[in-house]
């Protein structure tokens, strides 16, 4: 019991976008992969927070009374489940067994037609964010900044199947008999027990790494498009239907969800679309001749101001912040815009 009052505090906390310890963080992951049914409680405490917890900014959210909310809601569902198991063992003792038989067959026919109904979820990151989720299979997915993740509460019938719409990471729990599948602009990427990660942003264009394991890569017709090995990319557009497979360092697909931004002599151009991104900014090469210059860095916590300054440290370029200016038509200041140079 005290057990179980230490868990729903913890994941309360961990809802509310509380810190906590390693030590607290460690207890929720081992207690979470003990059984299904903590995986089951631990879906339906994020229900209920959800249901607690209307999207209104955070500002105007009292989380210590939401939190109050939430546990009273679990604390009810358990009186409840006392009192009907109370109940039925009583009747249990005094029924006739035709009765019994077919009060067993109304309860089974009903709790049948509730498992076939399935319930989804789904788990945003905002801009500058990430965001981390475990599944009820004990798969772990971390979302990059606008990103979102549909899945089930339950996966049923032998199928793991998610939707992903911008960038995740994907760390899957094995089993051979159940394929995992995340669909992503019409293409399925199927796995066992794998690590991967799937970027696609742009809905024509999709970019899948895979660190351990294998994974197929499916057109929306079913046919394979490719299957990758440990440290390969896919590199395909759904427009013109075409792909490219290449080895490289694959850490740096998703070192961002240890907060690292990684280049591995990636050229400047596709660095600066990454950054332009990631910081929401306008970034403008003006020179096409430095469009391939080639940057090898590992960057953690730093403004867009300090890398562009690295970046200008240890290559034949230069660059200048333009003035903000305001959009008429809205009245919003416009995005901060750089402009890349060739330095003379």
């Amino acid at each position: 019991m005290e057990q179980n009052k230490d868990i729903e505090l913890l994941l309360s906390r961990l809802f509310a976008n509380e810190e906590l310890t390693s030590d607290e963080k460690l207890f929720i992951d081992e207690w979470f992969s003990m059984s299904e049914e903590n995986r089951y409680y631990y879906n339906e405490l994020r229900l209920i927070w959800g249901n607690a917890n209307p999207a209104f900014p955070r500002d105007e959210i009292d989380v210590e009374k939401a939190k109050r909310r939430v546990l009273q809601t679990i604390r009810k569902r358990r009186s409840k489940i006392n009192v009907v198991v109370h109940i039925f063992r009583t009747v249990a003792a005094i029924l006739f067994i035709p009765l019994l038989l077919t009060l067993g067959y109304m309860y089974n026919a009903t709790d049948k037609e509730e498992n076939e109904q399935v319930v989804y979820n789904e788990v945003f990151a905002d801009s500058f964010t990430r965001s981390a989720v475990i599944l009820p299979d004990g798969s772990k997915i971390w979302l990059n900044s606008k990103s979102s993740l549909i899945y089930p509460l339950k996966f049923k019938d032998s199928r793991r199947e998610v939707e992903l719409k911008g960038e995740g990471y994907f760390e899957v729990h094995a089993d051979k008999n159940s394929p995992f599948i995340v669909t992503c602009n019409s293409q399925k990427i199927v796995a066992t027990g794998t690590k991967f990660s799937v970027q696609a942003y742009n809905p024509e264009n999709m970019i899948v790494s895979l660190g351990e394991g294998v994974v197929t890569v499916k057109r929306p017709d079913d046919s394979n498009l490719a299957q990758l090995k440990p440290n390969q990319t896919l590199k395909y557009n759904s427009i013109q239907d075409a792909s490219v497979v290449i080895t490289e360092d694959v850490y740096k697909r998703y070192a961002w969800k240890d907060a690292k931004i990684v280049f591995r002599n990636d050229p400047l151009d596709e660095v600066m679309e990454r950054l332009s991104r990631i910081y929401n900014v306008r970034i403008i090469i003006s020179d096409p001749e430095i469009k391939k210059y080639t940057l090898r860095a590992t960057f953690e916590d730093e403004t867009i101001n300090d890398i562009l300054f690295l970046i200008k440290a240890t290559s034949p370029i230069m660059y200048k912040e333009l003035p903000r200016s305001i959009d008429e038509k809205t009245g919003n200041i416009n995005q901060k815009t750089f402009v890349i140079s060739k330095r003379k």
